[in-house]
């Protein structure tokens, strides 16, 4: 599918048909989108094609990464 072990694990679980999968508040989606982000952003340049979707949804939803678009 292309994306990340993390990424895919997240989305996962924030799609997850049983309520009690799924991510109980948006704090904990939050942080854990960054997590599995960040790796991405902060990759060498090599392997940036996708990075600035990324990092425009980054900056969109989290203004500290507005600085990396």
């Amino acid at each position: 599918n292309g994306l990340s072990p993390a990424v895919d694990d997240l989305l996962r679980k924030a799609l997850a048909e049983d309520p009690e999968v799924r991510y109980q508040t948006a704090e904990d989606f939050s942080a854990d989108l960054e997590a599995a982000l960040s790796p991405l952003l902060l990759s060498p340049p090599v392997a940036r094609s996708s990075q600035s979707r990324y990092r425009r949804v980054l900056a969109r939803f989290f203004p500290p990464f507005s600085s990396l678009t």
